[in-house]
């Protein structure tokens, strides 16, 4: 769940595989599913479609959102002015655990500075993309002596 600078609230509705949205001015709830439109049903695969969504991070102007689409193993981002998704996630699909690839993401949080960090739970480690070098890095990843037992971030 996150909100936004105007209060907006998004929630990650995993069981329905949809991001909803309640505009706190009026009151009103909106969606994002299946197709991007809100029209479809069930689960999907292609950009801007969920498969058990765990978790939802906004900038604070509600212009950006990044999506923890758990079941398809990756990060999807949506640019609000443009309706354009793109993805973080491991080449042809399925799970990974090398930097930028997830197994099973369940949180993702953003700090003022823009970047972005993802709990990976299936690598019980957490992955950070920072904005300024378009870099990621990674913290307590499996081996390392940390047991990370990760939920959300």
């Amino acid at each position: 769940m996150a909100v936004d600078g105007d209060g907006n609230v998004y929630v990650a509705d995993s069981k329905n595989n949809r991001i909803q949205k309640l505009t706190i001015s009026t009151g009103a709830w909106s969606e994002w599913k299946k197709s991007g439109g809100g029209t479809g049903s069930g689960t999907g695969s292609g950009l801007g479609e969920f498969n058990q969504p765990s978790d939802v991070a906004v900038d604070s102007g509600g212009n950006v959102w990044y999506v923890a689409d758990s079941k398809n193993h990756r990060i999807q981002k949506l640019d609000v002015a443009s309706g354009v998704w793109s993805e973080w996630k491991k080449s042809g699909g399925g799970s990974g655990s090398d930097l930028e690839q997830f197994n099973k993401p369940r949180g993702v949080a953003l700090d003022s500075s823009g970047n972005v960090y993802v709990a990976d739970a299936g690598n019980h480690r957490i992955q950070k993309w920072t904005a300024a070098t378009e870099l990621w890095s990674q913290y307590g990843y499996r081996g390392s002596g940390c047991r990370l037992r990760l939920g959300r971030v």
